[in-house]
């Protein structure tokens, strides 16, 4: 599976991801058989690539906010 390289700034490319994770989801929930492994295999690898870039970039920068329990944050509540 060939991965497209994103364009644009971290933010902007880690909210295309946002959106494309929850297309994910939805592609799981409605496919069967080898299109819904193919669609898990996808979101799984995303979400892995997705959590480091978040780790690496935003929560080294923004430790206060990272698990805060504000709404829209990782780790609300």
């Amino acid at each position: 599976m060939a991965i497209e390289q994103p364009h644009g700034d971290v933010i902007t490319i880690l909210l295309e991801q946002h959106w494309r994770i929850r297309e994910l989801f939805t592609h799981v929930k409605r496919a069967d058989g080898r299109r819904k492994q193919h669609a898990f295999d996808e979101l799984r690898i995303l979400l892995s690539v997705h959590e480091t870039a978040e780790e690496m970039v935003l929560r080294k920068h923004h430790p206060e906010r990272a698990g805060s329990g504000r709404p829209g944050m990782l780790g609300a509540k």
